[in-house]
């Protein structure tokens, strides 16, 4: 099977602004908790303009010792600083700028590791809402997206949306601090001043029409590769046995490694794109102020005068370039990340995912205890049921009816496409009828998932075994304190594995190993039988289980299934008519219709 190819590229166009998604993600508790971290880093920017504006009296103190022991203004500023000579002052100053970056480094600690640990604990919640939507979205969902998409979706575009939140707060702190040291500058002096604004803002706009085009599109290529990467490792995961059997490594790595050999350029094309940004704007400005300075000493100016002003522009040439790459370099990030953000965007404004709810809807189920439930009495009742898929053109069933009564077993056969699987699947409550209804003993299954989930079982054809013990396999979904030992040993004895598990050294402790590679066929679907008996369903579902197995093991399963006749209302899918020979019931499913076949008793 081929991992199914990544959707086309979303119209970025057609979303809402960025900010607007990031509000619609972000739980409206913790928007506030945003607003103060940017008022900080605010806040840090104020700190950065005083550290490089108290360097310019500093200088020209240094530089115009006489000019301030001349000033009328000299006995003010000694008795403000409690000085008594200029030294003095010089120290002053010089103590008060040493405490001023040490204030600032720690207050950027600080605000740092506030906005880490903010960060952390709502990506972690909006993950965990994300994935309790997704496994809670209907089943069809999941018949048109991959399990890799899942999994990128809850860990990586998380992850990248936050830290696009990151970036814009770096945007708006960072243009305050610059902001607040260009003010400064002007008032040093505004030509030199707005003729380097000019010169960093066309840099920064070239830049920006140039490269963030190109990011914007590798962004997304990025979430291509990844999801494609995944795809491949799920599937040679899933299919482990199968290939080593066949020699068809080669073909899966191959595979995975057009999609990682398609990242590692892409990654080398954005490694690079995303420093030429930074390099323009650093060479090019630097560049600027040095031939600035060459012209106003090539006309003779007074360098003596000119030093404390070239030496204020130089350290704030330093503090401004690094936040120019930085506001750069987080416009990048943006673009960048933007796809990530647009879906986890959709997946919560499309489904009206609650951000807000502390007690999501799965966890605030719990897991449903074993319920106590009486066998059917009535039965399964299907009435006139219409039912097509999204994307098909015909209805697959127009109008059919069938009842399966209770304690009885039931057969589906009918050729491949028919429809006898999808039947199975509404009947489990996967698929809703289009008009129509399922009834089990006068219940609309539809209407009363939970009710109906208590009392139904389902042994699928290929059965999924976690890399976990065989008690956590049989008692699949339920916590480990919760697991009651007497009824997994009696639901293997049903599935007559009991004798088995009793002879393995760990007995209920034994490991099946990834997907039940330790264990022969038969045996994980004798698991699979336990695993659907643990409920103790009242209507047991058995859809193709027995298909890819050889003939004797598939007697000693259809005979652990036979045992529950009359205990249990049997539906069994299959393709061979041993499988079906003692059910009292078969229906013959095609052309959207079912019609009773035979009758156990009666002469067909």
């Amino acid at each position: 099977m081929e991992a199914k190819t990544p959707r086309p590229k979303r119209d970025l166009s057609k979303d809402p602004p960025i900010l607007r998604q990031l509000l619609r993600i972000v739980p409206k508790k913790q928007r506030g908790r945003i607003v103060l971290l940017l008022i900080g880093s605010i806040l840090g920017a104020v700190l950065e303009t005083v550290t490089v504006g108290m360097m310019l009296p500093f200088m020209n103190t240094i530089m115009d010792i006489d000019t301030l022991e001349g000033s009328r203004w000299r006995i003010v500023i000694y008795r403000v600083f409690g000085c008594e000579s200029v030294t003095d002052l010089l120290i002053v100053i010089a103590l008060l700028l040493a405490f001023l970056y040490v204030a600032k480094g720690v207050y950027k600690y600080l605000l740092q590791y506030a906005q880490a640990r903010s960060f952390s604990r709502m990506r972690t919640q909006i993950s965990i809402s994300l994935f309790d939507t997704l496994l809670n979205m209907p089943y069809r969902y999941h018949l048109h997206n991959t399990t890799a998409e899942m999994q990128r979706t809850v860990t990586t575009d998380v992850d990248r949306s936050f830290y696009l939140i990151t970036n814009l707060m770096t945007v708006i702190s960072e243009g305050a601090a610059s902001l607040g040291i260009l003010l400064l500058l002007v008032s040093v002096d505004p030509a030199l001043t707005i003729g380097a604004i000019l010169l960093i803002s066309a840099i920064m706009l070239l830049a920006n029409r140039v490269v963030l085009p190109v990011i914007r599109k590798r962004g997304h290529q990025e979430l291509m590769n990844n999801t494609g990467m995944l795809a491949w490792v799920n599937q040679a995961a899933g299919g482990l046995k199968g290939i080593y059997a066949g020699r068809r490594q080669a073909y899966f790595v191959k595979s995975y490694a057009e999609h990682a050999s398609s990242a590692a350029e892409n990654h080398a094309s954005i490694t690079v794109l995303m420093t030429l940004p930074k390099e323009l704007v650093e060479t090019l400005t630097m560049a600027g102020i040095f031939v600035f300075m060459a012209v106003l000493v090539g006309r003779g100016g007074d360098l003596t005068n000119m030093l404390p002003l070239f030496a204020t522009f130089a350290i704030a040439a330093v503090r401004l370039i690094p936040v120019a790459n930085r506001v750069t370099n987080a416009l990048a990030e943006i673009n960048y990340k933007r796809y990530s953000l647009s879906a986890v965007y959709h997946i919560i404004a499309d489904n009206g995912v609650d951000v807000d709810s502390k007690a999501l809807r799965s966890a605030a189920e719990g897991v449903r205890p074993l319920a106590s439930t009486e066998p059917l009495t009535e039965g399964v009742k299907i009435e006139h049921l219409r039912f097509r898929f999204e994307d098909a053109q015909e209805d697959l069933y127009t109008d059919l009816s069938l009842t399966i009564p209770a304690g009885k077993s039931v057969a589906f056969i009918g050729v491949t496409g028919s429809g006898k699987t999808t039947l199975a699947d509404v009947l489990l409550g996967l698929h809703a009828p289009l008009s129509g209804r399922v009834l089990a003993d006068g219940h609309n299954i539809h209407e009363e998932p939970v009710w109906w989930a208590d009392r139904v079982g389902y042994i699928p054809q290929m059965i999924y075994l976690c890399n976990d013990s065989i008690r956590k396999n049989v008692a699949f979904g339920f916590s480990e304190k919760d697991i009651d030992d007497a009824r997994v040993w009696h639901c293997l004895e049903e599935a007559q594995l009991k004798e088995f598990v009793e002879g393995l050294p760990d007995g209920l402790d034994s490991l099946t190993g990834e997907n039940g590679v330790r264990l022969s066929g038969g045996q994980r679907q004798r698991i699979g039988i336990a695993r659907a008996l643990y409920t103790d369903p009242q209507f047991l579902v058995m859809d193709e289980a027995t298909s890819a197995l050889d003939n004797e093991t598939e007697r000693a399963i259809i005979e652990s299934v036979n045992r529950l006749a009359g205990k249990k209302t049997l539906l069994i899918i299959a393709h061979r008519l041993t499988t079906i020979e003692d059910c009292d019931l078969v229906f013959r499913i095609e052309n959207g219709q079912a019609r009773l076949v035979r009758e156990k008793g009666k002469a067909g």
